[in-house]
């Protein structure tokens, strides 16, 4: 079986990384394993290439600030893919995150549609089954066809062309062959919310979670010693991973708030510094941390892990944190309280800082089995379950008639 991921970038942020996992555990199983990857810098590896150039990213991301499409043009770069496509000859073409100003999204899908390849499909964000934005949150225009978009402005468009990029993706997966096409999503919430689109509920859709490096993210029982080396006590100590501090999207406002609240509790934060004033003195800025080795001694050192986003379709943190057998404390945010371990995480409603205060002080308060923790986690959110599960579908689309 000769099988094609393509994705934004290759080895690095978290589709990136999820793409490099799935790669190395086909080809260690014996299955012919190709990647074309869109940003980022050329890795030099056996059947991975990129198809995309910066500059021309740069490029059409001014065409889709000016149009309010967000994934047509592309034209050199999506015909430069074609040819690979075409080279590879894959039996399966599976997509993950095509999103970031590198294919023509439509053209892509008719490409696949019209040459008749099995395609996997798996959302990783909402954009493909909501026609534009990767997180709809409460808004449900996209049921019905979109426009008078609430998040043009915050998305930077020119004109509002929601409806027209709706219908368009809409177009492009209408008519694929039902036995040559699976959709797959990274959360159980994720596979509700595309069943929603008519277009969609007509393929088959099935729920593949997201892995881990586990030989990474594993519980570190000295890890109490590292407390010293960023200068902690014997206090509670809260994680917290973001792309940036502060981050309004991701929440941070909501940190700050806590840690006035708790000032007997230190929080982590790990992500990019930014410009911050008066920060509590319990919030100790990280920065951002590449080493997965160290991501994981944090998460263990941490007697939770906290998660304050608006929407989230499967977030890493939670999976990484019980790996590494700290419990999680958050928003509910979608797609996290649908494939975490119930046992071991406590969700209160988005916004609501005294039953986060109070869910936080709770977890605090409790003694968890720890190790027991790590172990059910890393059954459940292992690089092996993740291959097992699109193994799986790629088996069902060969065997379809």
């Amino acid at each position: 079986m000769r099988i094609l991921q393509i994705n934004n970038v290759y080895d690095r942020l978290s589709t990136g990384k999820i793409v490099a996992d799935l790669h190395r555990e086909y080809t260690a199983r014996g299955i012919e394993s190709y990647v074309s990857y869109a940003r980022g810098p050329k890795v030099g590896q056996p059947h991975v290439q990129k198809f995309n150039w910066e500059f021309y990213a740069h490029v059409n991301k001014v065409r889709a600030y000016l149009t309010g499409i967000l994934y047509g043009g592309n034209i050199i770069s999506t015909l430069r893919l074609f040819s690979q496509i075409r080279r590879i000859n894959p039996d399966i073409v599976h997509l993950h995150c095509i999103n970031d100003d590198s294919v023509n999204i439509y053209w892509l899908l008719k490409y696949l549609k019209k040459k008749g390849i099995r395609t996997v499909v798996t959302e990783h964000a909402e954009f493909l089954h909501t026609g534009t934005c990767g997180s709809a949150y409460e808004c449900n225009r996209w049921l019905d066809g979109c426009g008078k978009c609430p998040q043009s402005k915050s998305m930077k468009f020119l004109f509002d062309n929601t409806h027209l990029a709706w219908k368009k993706m809409m177009d492009a997966f209408d008519g694929f062959d039902r036995g040559k096409l699976c959709v797959t999503t990274v959360s159980p919430w994720l596979k509700t919310r595309a069943t929603q689109n008519s277009h969609f509920s007509v393929y088959q859709i099935t729920p593949v979670l997201n892995g881990i490096d586990t030989v990474n993210f594993y519980r570190r029982v000295n890890s109490i010693v590292d407390r010293q080396t960023i200068e902690l006590t014997g206090r509670p100590v809260v994680m917290f991973v973001t792309s940036s501090f502060p981050a309004p999207v991701k929440g941070t406002h909501f940190i700050e708030d806590l840690a006035k609240r708790m000032p007997e509790v230190d929080f982590l934060v790990l992500g990019q510094k930014g410009e911050v004033e008066d920060l509590p003195q319990n919030i100790h800025l990280l920065g951002r941390v590449y080493d997965r080795d160290k991501m994981a001694l944090y998460y263990s050192l941490s007697d939770a892990t906290i998660l304050v986003s608006k929407a989230e379709t499967f977030s890493m943190p939670v999976a990484e944190s019980l790996c590494c057998g700290t419990p999680v404390v958050g928003f509910k945010a979608g797609g996290p309280e649908s494939i975490c371990l119930d046992e071991y995480c406590k969700f209160v409603d988005y916004g609501d800082v005294d039953s986060l205060q109070q869910a936080l002080n709770y977890t605090l308060s409790q003694s968890f089995d720890r190790d027991k923790m790590s172990k059910e986690a890393i059954r459940k959110y292992s690089k092996k379950a993740m291959a097992d599960g699109y193994i799986a579908v790629y088996n069902r689309l060969m065997e379809a008639k």
